[in-house]
């Protein structure tokens, strides 16, 4: 696994390349959904099939559910072996990466109260490629129903024996400019 981990990591770099290259904003519209006819855009080959999209939504869907069961082992199924947890964010002004063990997070959702831990989706983006898959994913963060905070989740997922694995989630937070659709803020 080691020795993937330098080209993981050369395709997240050419991956943000495309994003900020503004291709996503040609192959999708304002609010992220697809755009409709457009050429010779071929969905299967940006996406992955729909099979395949299926199953890493379900993965992702079964972090989010697994949080609000308060269900550590649950958590910790969803995360491939070697696993990275990360949030990009800025202390003092200065930008820096924090890494959360995914044993430590598991911990921390198991012990919540059931229902204590709601992050709330929209909008999820899921590009795959073979064994490798990427979901770009917004949400909303509520503890004990009251908002704390929103962002985006990176996530890289990459196909199992077992299924598909989140083998890396890199998160945004903010308390502020939050665009949360109005029936998610109403869950």
């Amino acid at each position: 696994m080691k020795h993937l981990l330098p080209r993981i990591l050369c395709f997240t770099f050419a991956l943000a390349a495309f994003f900020a290259s503004g291709a996503l904003a040609q192959e999708h519209g304002e609010h992220g959904e697809h755009k409709e006819g457009g050429g010779d855009y071929d969905h299967a080959a940006m996406h992955g099939s729909t099979e395949d999209q299926q199953a890493v939504r379900a993965t992702v869907d079964a972090l989010f559910d697994a949080m609000r069961a308060a269900d550590g082992s649950g958590v910790t199924g969803v995360f491939a072996e070697d696993a990275r947890l990360m949030t990009a964010m800025n202390r003092d002004g200065k930008p820096m990466v924090n890494n959360t063990p995914i044993d430590r997070f598991a911990a921390s959702v198991g012990s919540a109260a059931a229902g204590a831990l709601d992050e709330r989706i929209w909008n999820v983006m899921v590009h795959v490629n073979g064994n490798l898959a990427t979901a770009w994913v917004p949400y909303a963060f509520y503890h004990n129903e009251k908002f704390s905070h929103c962002g985006v989740n990176a996530m890289q997922l990459v196909k199992a024996e077992g299924g598909w694995k989140i083998l890396q989630l890199t998160d945004t937070r903010q308390r502020e400019g939050c665009d949360i659709p109005e029936d998610v803020g109403k869950m």
